[in-house]
């Protein structure tokens, strides 16, 4: 059975074990959990943002994005000509200590804290933003 996504309606268990494998195959992938541990820190950035500040190409930010989307990690809202993204209002147990341990590790890598510096850098020099527009 292949899941394209999971829908995160309430903060119940994960009921299969392909949701569960699902949901961890999410941030197994080193970029995927700079991405979430980014909207996270940030408290929500658009898909230029995160390209602009972890330096990877238009594609990877996208997909990233989208399958953290599909795993019920994120929410997003299109602004203007922007895709914006932000944590999910309701998580479950599993989303909520894997997004706390994503943080944890990322928060503490220096590469990770020059993509914080070049997101805020990027933000101060553009106008109508995700996050401020």
């Amino acid at each position: 059975m292949r899941i394209y996504e999971y829908s995160n309606t309430s903060s119940e268990k994960i009921e299969t074990p392909e949701t569960f494998i699902y949901v961890i195959k999410s941030v197994a992938c080193t970029t995927r959990a700079a991405v979430l541990s980014l909207i996270l820190k940030v408290d929500g950035a658009c898909v230029c943002e995160v390209q602009y500040a972890l330096e990877v190409s238009q594609p990877v930010a996208s997909r990233s994005l989208i399958f953290l989307k599909n795993a019920g990690f994120l929410t997003s809202q299109q602004v203007a000509n922007r895709v914006c993204y932000k944590k999910a209002e309701v998580l479950t147990p599993l989303h909520e200590a894997i997004c706390q341990s994503v943080v944890s590790v990322f928060e503490k890598d220096p590469g990770f804290k020059l993509a914080l510096e070049r997101l805020n850098s990027f933000r101060k020099n553009q106008k109508g933003g995700c996050v401020n527009g």
